[in-house]
């Protein structure tokens, strides 16, 4: 699954961000909110045949992890734009991800 692949790959930067910058903001990211976000995906992906609506929520709040973990980079005025994307792009993918687990409810009917 697209989604558990790359946020990991998210948090794993965090990981290595957090050896040459060991910020609260870094730590939080790697393991408090991608830490969540993977939960979540891994969720959505257990439910996803049986009950796609709670699939798409999950999918949804997984967005939530790049949501603080910017709020997070953002408070601490680190400025990376590895970091900007790398949230921005797990945003999308939160939302993608989602709309086709909803996307499944619809088929269904």
């Amino acid at each position: 699954m697209l989604t558990l692949t790359k946020t990991t790959e998210a948090q794993n930067h965090f990981l290595n961000l957090m050896k040459t910058n060991p910020s609260q903001a870094n730590q939080k990211c790697a393991t408090i909110h991608y830490h969540g976000a993977i939960s979540l995906f891994k969720n959505a992906k257990v439910h996803l045949v049986r009950d796609p609506i709670t699939a798409s929520h999950d999918a949804r709040l997984a967005g939530n992890g790049p949501h603080y973990c910017a709020d997070a980079i953002n408070v601490e005025k680190i400025n990376d734009q590895s970091i900007f994307y790398i949230n921005k792009a797990l945003l999308l993918l939160s939302d993608i991800a989602s709309v086709a687990a909803r996307k499944l409810v619809n088929d269904m009917k």
